[in-house]
Order: structure tokens, then sequence, then C-alpha cells
């Protein structure tokens, strides 16, 4: 009966041990590229419709094959180290980002649509870009 029982849990055995461990774990992990940047103050351009604000970021890393197929983050930060995710509103203010390759165009606007005039630009914000790839 012991000889039967080796034989049908060595197979197992022989199948459990020959997969290395750091196979198993890189299957699941993500890769991901994190870029900071900043938006200068003098960045900030109106809108043609006079109703908010857009400041273009240049991102090379974001070629055809990344915005088609991977995804993009967007954080910004008004203080040292305290980044807040985008789209958002905040304070009655829309935070928004839209990509195409090459570029990052972030943008803020009223939030309720009756207030069309922001008054002044944003001002200068740090910006952190998270590039995640896509296991299709």
């Amino acid at each position: 009966m012991n000889k039967k029982l080796y034989l049908l849990i060595l197979p197992l055995l022989i199948f459990i041990t020959a997969c290395q461990k750091d196979e198993i774990i890189n299957e699941y992990v993500t890769p991901n590229k994190t870029i900071f940047t900043n938006i200068p103050a003098n960045a900030w351009r109106p809108y043609q419709t006079g109703n908010g604000y857009i400041a273009t970021i240049e991102m090379p890393e974001l070629t055809n094959y990344v915005n088609d197929n991977h995804a993009v983050l967007v954080y910004l930060s008004y203080t040292e180290r305290v980044y807040e995710q985008i789209p958002q509103v905040f304070d009655g203010i829309s935070y928004v980002f839209n990509t195409r390759p090459g570029a990052i165009d972030v943008e803020v606007q009223s939030s309720d649509g009756v207030n069309a005039n922001l008054g002044t630009p944003p001002g200068a914000v740090s910006v952190k870009i998270v590039l995640i790839e896509s296991n299709k």
C-alpha cells in the first residue's frame, strides 16, 4: 500500500518543486514607470472659450503603443509631497487630463458649468505621472 501511495505522490512532488519561486512571483508583477515633473505658472493658457485653463506636459515616454495599450495615472501637488490623483473636483474647480502620443494635457475649469471665469491660472504645480504596463 505504501509503495502505491509513494508512486502517486512522487509525480506531484516533482511537479511542485519544478517551478522556481521567482518565476511564480514575477508572473503577477505589473511593471510601471513613475515620472516627476512640474507645470510652471506661465505654462497655463486659457481655453478659447475663456472658461478654463490648459497646460501641456511633453511626454516622449508616451508613445503610440503606450497611449493605446497601457494605463496613465496623473497626480497633482500644490504642496510638497502631497499628491492628489486627477480627475478630481476641489473647491468648485474640476481637474482632468487627456493623453495623446508625446503629451499630456492637464485642464482646469469650473465644475458647475455656470462660473465661466476662474480668474487667475492655477499657478505652479508638481506632477507625478505613472505609466502602467497592461498585460493583454
